[in-house]
């Protein structure tokens, strides 16, 4: 019989190290609940808690950075007008006011002051989060419900404001301001109005070009409006062939109208063998030189008056760029026939010949240099009304077909009661976008912001959204 004294050694030999055991996990769970105590929930959101929790990640290379905004939130106020806004500078509206024959009082041929004041655009934008995320805004501009005609114009982060030039005269354009975030998402503003006013002129700012003007906007004595946007007259923009006048600026604000044809009026050494137009390859040139201008009467400037006028019948050639040398004399003429053929009153016409002194054509012009050359051959036609003794007068003498005349009034006259449709330069459907090889610089890189660059578009001037790219911000230490 086994003594049961003798099994005490042997059991606690047994459960000594399990005893150990057990207390060494007692121990270890004590110590992990201490520790889970003191140490934040991995639910905690208050701002300690993210302040070390980043500091960690900042510490450990292994983890993954703590989510940056992602969202830019905002609200963007275009600034609005009070007033009719005036786009002439105070001594164009002094002689606007004025006798149309006094305009060498206020000019004096020498002197740049044919081009028209910009309007400035103005908005404001106020950021509750992501204000680092902006990266540009895009001004969008339109006159028609369906903004078929909507032009767009990028900004810069930086700014607050975009002046426009050429706009009609008259016109109820529309406008609002997206600004763009890094995704590219936009932040679009209310749409806002104003209204152009209008002094029956509208110059036109070219830069490298003087003398630039659009032959719409005039009244008509029968209550009509000869229209905007279709016939532009103005300075040559190259000499003898390979001299380009005309800066790539300049380029941009022909292209902005959508010039579809360059009329050269000029003769051959006056324009060399050049066969295409500087303001881009959408472009057709028609050279048809305006010879024996100055002799109205001589069969020479019937017969190439009769070229001038076939080019000016065809509506596929509008909007039209016409110019001699410095958009004087001899386009001159051909302004003078177009708009009285519309029926614009005889006083607006010696306006609008005469408003070239406002211009660098360093000869002033006076009344006395046309009044014998056609203005009396005009007024002595047959006819009612001025405007039918320059329409017999071309048809009879000239001979210019009254299909071609009865073309150009269409084209270019509002008949009285109808609703005037200026062109305003909308980007023609179907149109594909031809990138300028270089790229415009809209922003450049600062501080922790990225530079933004775009490419244009060598035909029709606009910006081509695709484009967009940005530039690496500035390395600590670089401006």
């Amino acid at each position: 019989m086994m003594n049961r004294f003798a099994l005490q050694p042997i059991s606690l030999r047994v459960l000594a190290p399990l005893l150990a055991l057990l207390a060494l996990l007692l121990l270890v769970s004590c110590g992990t609940k201490a520790e889970n105590d003191a140490a934040p929930s991995a639910v905690d959101t208050t701002a300690d808690a993210i302040v070390d929790a980043t500091t960690d990640a900042a510490i450990d290379t292994t983890a993954e950075p703590t989510p940056a905004v992602s969202e830019m939130v905002c609200t963007v106020r275009t600034v609005g007008f009070d007033a009719p806004v005036s786009t002439y500078t105070a001594t164009q509206k002094a002689y606007l006011a004025d006798a149309a024959k006094k305009a060498t009082d206020y000019a004096d041929a020498k002197s740049e002051q044919s081009r028209p004041l910009p309007i400035t655009l103005r908005w404001n934008v106020t950021f509750e989060a992501g204000e680092d995320r902006l990266r540009y805004f895009i001004v969008r501009i339109w006159t028609k419900d369906d903004k078929s005609d909507a032009r767009e114009f990028i900004v810069g982060r930086s700014g607050r404001e975009l002046q426009v030039q050429n706009l009609c005269i008259g016109q109820k354009y529309y406008w609002d301001v997206a600004a763009v975030g890094s995704d590219g998402i936009p932040v679009r503003s209310a749409a806002s109005a104003f209204l152009t006013e209008d002094r029956s002129v509208r110059f036109l700012y070219v830069d490298s070009i003087t003398n630039v003007r659009d032959l719409g906007g005039k009244a008509t004595e029968d209550g009509g409006r000869v229209r905007q946007g279709l016939l532009f007259r103005g300075a040559e923009l190259h000499k003898e062939s390979t001299t380009v006048l005309i800066s790539s600026e300049g380029l941009s604000a022909l292209r902005l109208l959508g010039i579809k044809s360059e009329l050269d009026l000029r003769t051959q050494t006056e324009a060399g063998s050049r066969k295409n137009s500087v303001i881009g390859k959408e472009v057709t040139y028609y050279f048809r030189t305006l010879s024996g201008s100055k002799d109205f009467t001589s069969s020479e400037c019937s017969s190439t008056l009769k070229n001038v006028f076939k080019v000016l019948a065809d509506e596929k050639n509008y909007p039209i760029y016409m110019h001699c040398m410095v958009g004087t004399d001899r386009t001159g003429l051909v302004c003078w026939l177009v708009n009285g053929l519309c029926g614009v009153s005889e006083d607006d016409l010696w306006r609008d010949y005469l408003l070239s002194n406002f211009a660098t054509i360093n000869d002033i012009r006076k009344p006395s240099k046309i009044q014998d050359n056609y203005v009396d051959k005009l007024a002595a036609a047959p006819g009612a009304t001025y405007a039918k003794k320059v329409y017999n007068y071309l048809k009879d003498t000239v001979g210019i077909p009254a299909s071609d005349l009865d073309a150009v009034i269409r084209i270019m006259k509002a008949e009285p009661g109808t609703t005037v449709e200026n062109n305003t330069g909308a980007i023609p459907a179907g149109h594909k976008h031809t990138a300028e090889g270089a790229y415009t610089m809209v922003e450049r890189p600062s501080g922790s912001y990225p530079g933004v660059l775009v490419r244009y578009c060598s035909g029709c001037g606009s910006f081509i959204p695709e484009t967009i790219i940005e530039t690496p911000a500035p390395s600590s230490g670089e401006n």
